[in-house]
């Protein structure tokens, strides 16, 4: 399984971060989500999250739909709790 995971430039404040891209099946486009800034975020932890990513996406979830329905549920169970009270 090859990760595309890589640091990503350096932006002009001068911080450097870990990057993570990966194609989906089926979508126009490509996946990519910030890691972390380098000096906070090591290299074993940025690669253990880019391989959570990884494993999700080969898994078939696309962490974009997750995270939507993730939003909605909370949303909806604040709705929920408000009727209830």
């Amino acid at each position: 399984m090859i990760i595309q995971f890589y640091i990503y430039g350096f932006l002009k404040s001068g911080v450097k971060t870990w990057k993570y891209q990966q194609r989906i099946k089926g979508k126009k486009y490509s996946y990519r989500k910030t890691l972390g800034k380098y000096p906070t975020v090591g290299v074993n932890e940025a690669l253990a999250r880019a391989k959570a990513l990884s494993h999700k996406i080969y898994g078939g979830i696309d962490p974009r739909e997750e995270l939507k329905s993730e939003a909605l549920t909370i949303q909806l169970g604040v709705l929920i709790r408000k009727y209830y009270q």
